[in-house]
């Protein structure tokens, strides 16, 4: 019978991928993160089934909830983009949001309002299948 000298090489290489995933991740650990810290408070939206852009000519958004279909898996999220260089633009954004949360609740549909920086001033409302509490019971 001949006996193998080199049994172990399995364990000389199972020790050698440890070694890696180890390197591996300490070195992510210490990578700064781009999103100044935020990267795990950031908030799913999905893809929306319809969107409102409030304009001269839109309806008003009573209006325009009422001609969409009704479906409690889907929730309404206003979302509002303010320039960050132009002054006054972050409270324009939050007058406006606010705007349309209150136009939202008086026709019985509740809404999350998400105001973050953006190239330019824009506000619109999002309806998707995103209702992180329908979600969590599926």
């Amino acid at each position: 019978m001949i006996i193998s000298e080199s049994k172990n090489w399995h364990l000389v290489l199972a020790d050698l991928a440890l070694v890696l995933f180890l390197t591996s991740l300490a070195g992510l650990a210490a990578m700064p993160d781009d999103q100044g810290g935020r990267a795990a408070e950031q908030e799913h939206i999905a893809a929306a089934q319809s969107l409102y852009r409030p304009d001269k000519n839109a309806p008003p958004l009573a209006r325009w909830l009422d001609q969409q279909a009704e479906d409690a898996r889907a929730s309404l999220t206003i979302v509002a983009l303010y320039d960050q260089d132009e002054t006054g633009s972050q409270e324009r954004a939050w007058q406006a949001a606010a705007q349309l949360g209150d136009q939202a609740l008086a026709a019985g549909k509740p809404a999350r309002i998400i105001i973050r920086p953006g190239g330019q001033f824009d506000i619109y409302a999002s309806l998707a299948f995103d209702n992180p509490e329908i979600a969590a019971v599926r």
